[in-house]
């Protein structure tokens, strides 16, 4: 309901009145002088006319993600969008009567078509939604069990491979895997990076490049969170091997994806994803003892708990690297 300027000067906040059998969504705007004022028009005829102990989950919903419009980023709110089709089995339900029982039989059904995150994400929307109608509402609720993922991490040869052959046949797709390869870099980090944002041999990170609720390409001001604002300093084979100019790579993150699984694939290397370069760079730091802190600085993970979950593979030319000192050790006193 934040009321926002108009060209004209004056101030208009609008209302979600709910949707129609047809799906069509239907608003009220408020306009006045002030922002104070118009927000206050809106807030009083929520006030006449709503009626809070009488909306369906699905208008709950709508109302929520407008609510947070201005304050959540762009990919959060399509992810929320593109979440609003979990909830057809509730949509109709008054918020009201989606108690306990109603919440697990919901959990209990969709977990056995999703993964254990995707319910956890799913349960953490519902329990929003309904907090902002009903704010004392509480639901304990047994989440499904973690899977431990693994991944496939790369080998040196793997990654000189890749970057032999995307020097000469993609060299938007060669950049990027160096400045994830050796900086740790995201995919939209690597796209959101301009020449301005590197001097001598250190990168600014501060901006991305995300879908919007539209699904269209847009930069984002700021990256992930406050610790992905960061500076990152590279080599100097990598730093002479970007554009002087323009953007440092021309490719949007999905673009990245499509062309890093077609060279893959062309290689026949054993799959991997783009973002598993990023799990080479912390491997091969753990491996020369760097210290944690600053791997965390230099990935920007604000704490440690991604990397005690996943980043800490070791790669198996390391591990037997590591196996045989060991042996050869106990070898030697026994």
């Amino acid at each position: 309901m934040n009321a926002r300027k108009l060209p004209s000067g004056s101030w208009r906040a609008r209302l979600f009145l709910g949707t129609d059998a047809a799906g069509k969504k239907h608003y009220k705007s408020f306009t006045a002088p002030t922002k104070r004022e118009a927000e206050r028009l809106a807030l009083n005829y929520v006030e006449e006319h709503a009626k809070p102990d009488k909306i369906t989950f699905g208008d709950a919903l709508d109302q929520y993600i407008e609510s947070k419009s201005n304050i959540l980023s762009p990919s959060t709110l399509r992810g929320y969008r593109q979440m609003m089709v979990y909830y057809k089995p509730i949509n109709k339900m008054d918020v009201s009567e989606i108690d306990q029982n109603a919440v697990i039989r919901f959990v209990n059904d969709f977990a056995g078509k999703h993964s254990p995150k995707t319910v956890r994400n799913a349960y953490s929307l519902l329990c929003a939604v309904i907090r902002s109608q009903i704010p004392d509402a509480s639901f304990d609720v047994a989440m499904p069990q973690k899977k431990v993922l693994q991944y496939y991490i790369p080998q040196d040869k793997e990654l000189k491979k890749l970057l032999a052959y995307t020097k000469s046949s993609d060299y938007d797709l060669y950049i990027a895997i160096l400045l994830a390869s050796v900086g740790t870099l995201r995919r939209s980090e690597v796209c959101g990076l301009y020449a301005d944002d590197i001097k001598d041999n250190t990168v600014h990170v501060h901006q991305v490049m995300v879908k919007d609720q539209n699904f269209e390409w847009v930069m984002k001001p700021v990256p992930k969170n406050s610790s992905s604002d960061r500076y990152v300093e590279y080599p100097k084979h990598v730093i002479t091997a970007l554009p002087k100019l323009g953007k440092i790579c021309n490719l949007n993150p999905d673009q990245i994806t499509h062309h890093f699984g077609d060279v893959i694939n062309k290689l026949e290397l054993p799959h991997f994803r783009f973002h598993d370069l990023r799990h080479y760079a912390v491997t091969i730091m753990h491996a020369m003892g760097i210290p944690e802190a600053y791997i965390m600085e230099r990935g920007g993970w604000k704490t440690n708990t991604v990397l005690n979950q996943v980043y800490r593979g070791t790669r198996s030319d390391f591990s037997k690297k590591y196996s045989d000192q060991t042996n050869s050790y106990f070898d030697s006193i026994l």
